[in-house]
């Protein structure tokens, strides 16, 4: 975290990262895999009293959306 900003990095086959701003008990966080755009997509994840997340997804240009749960595996910061 820095400042009221996080910095993401999934690792689900592929890895991602993004940038995330929290608002309550939601954090939503802009994401790509590739450049220029490519695998540009945004999540909304509703954090848990465990701190788990569970969100839902979207990507550019595709109309793909979908749902997840995501578990922290390092850093701090986010909480309920």
């Amino acid at each position: 975290m820095r400042g009221d900003v996080y910095q993401f990095r999934w690792n689900a086959g592929s890895q991602y990262d993004g940038v995330g701003v929290q608002n309550g008990n939601i954090v939503a966080a802009a994401y790509t895999t590739g450049t220029d755009g490519k695998g540009c997509g945004v999540v909304d994840y509703d954090i848990r009293g465990d701190g788990a997340l569970d969100g839902k997804w979207g990507y550019w240009g595709t109309n793909e959306a979908g749902t997840e749960s995501a578990t922290r595996t390092s850093g701090s910061g986010l909480a309920r």
